[in-house]
């Protein structure tokens, strides 16, 4: 069945989404599927499949009483998949300031492992909070957890909320500090670079679709919030702290589990993106250096071929050109013309 469509456009997003099928092993509960993969995929032209047969026998199989070494096996699976992939991202950065060439290509490629790793939880968090739920009505549990409060999602708000009143006394309307970008007053600039690079990873599922990373896209945000002409709060410009996830929640209990899914779902985006921002971007952009490409280019190889073969440029622009062609996608992501330059350009920024 066939989930959703076009969800990315870019071979090397796209083939990050190869380990779908370790989806039941992830549980523990591989042996409820047939040869004990999950059949899910995503296709050439970046649709997502699944097995809806595939998805109930999860369900199923699913312990109605979870024990303690389930929840325990369970939880430590999505710690150490969310940690492994923020260490990778945090090893890359530093990679980039390397000279040797060969560390930036392992620091490139266990990324983009770890990001392979990873991806199967964004389609275990439509299947597996509401088991965990379940499991804790049953047992008639005294408070069963609701999602995170303040969610991600209110927190990037309220940060938005603070970068609004600071626009409008050093610039003007945020709106046409947008389209302006990025000849803006230089307290805007720095306020507005510094929210991007501390809530890159805040967007929609594609990589190269503008999400918070994006200055225009951050000040369309601010003007969407209606405030009009004000003061700042502050004489200091707004400082913003980057997301944290809390992956130390102790003890691993039942309740603690819901907790732990409830704020994945909320993140599930931002660990991809963020990985791809702050750790793979400027890591691209120091191998296309070496061989001599735009580094644009890149993110039409696959992770595989990153690691093993980069393919010659009439096959990069003949995939360039066919991405290039698919009107509909592009218009859906606002992926304009000159969008994958800017995510290289701007890298420098958010890596700071």
């Amino acid at each position: 069945m066939k989930l959703r469509d076009k969800i990315v456009g870019l071979p090397l997003q796209r083939s990050i989404f190869d380990r779908l099928e370790c989806a039941g092993t992830l549980l523990g509960l591989d042996s409820a599927l047939q040869d004990g993969r999950f059949q899910a995929s995503l296709d050439g032209e970046g649709n997502l499949h699944v097995d809806q047969a595939d998805a109930a026998a999860l369900a199923a199989a699913f312990p109605e009483w979870p024990d303690h070494s389930f929840v325990v096996r369970l939880d430590t699976q999505r710690r150490s998949r969310c940690s492994a992939l923020l260490q990778a991202t945090a090893q890359a950065r530093e990679a980039t300031a390397t000279e040797h060439v060969p560390a930036v290509y392992r620091a490139a490629n266990d990324l983009l492992d770890r990001l392979a790793d990873f991806v199967p939880y964004p389609l275990l968090t439509k299947i597996v909070p509401d088991l965990l739920r379940e499991a804790l009505v049953k047992q008639d549990a005294p408070a069963v957890p609701s999602a995170p409060t303040p969610s991600p999602g209110m927190r990037l708000t309220i940060a938005l909320e603070r970068l609004a009143p600071w626009c409008w006394a050093h610039g003007s309307s945020p709106a046409v500090l947008s389209d302006a970008w990025p000849h803006v007053p230089g307290d805007v600039e720095a306020a507005v670079r510094q929210f991007c690079a501390t809530h890159a990873g805040f967007g929609p599922v594609a990589w190269e679709a503008p999400g918070f990373d994006d200055a225009r896209y951050t000040l369309a945000a601010v003007a969407g919030l209606g405030h009009g002409a004000g003061a700042a709060d502050e004489p200091d410009p707004p400082r913003f702290s980057p997301i944290v996830p809390d992956l130390d929640r102790l003890p691993m209990t039942l309740s603690g589990a819901l907790e732990g899914w409830l704020e994945l779902t909320d993140l599930q985006i931002w660990y991809i993106r963020n990985a791809f921002y702050l750790g793979l971007v400027p890591l691209l952009a120091r191998i296309a250096t070496e061989l001599g490409l735009s580094p644009d280019r890149l993110l039409f190889v696959t992770r595989h071929e990153l690691k093993e073969s980069i393919p010659g440029n009439v096959e990069i622009t003949e995939r360039m050109a066919t991405y290039w062609a698919d009107i509909d996608y592009l218009e859906y992501n606002a992926v304009e013309t000159q969008r994958l330059q800017s995510v290289f350009e701007e890298a420098s920024w958010l890596s700071r």
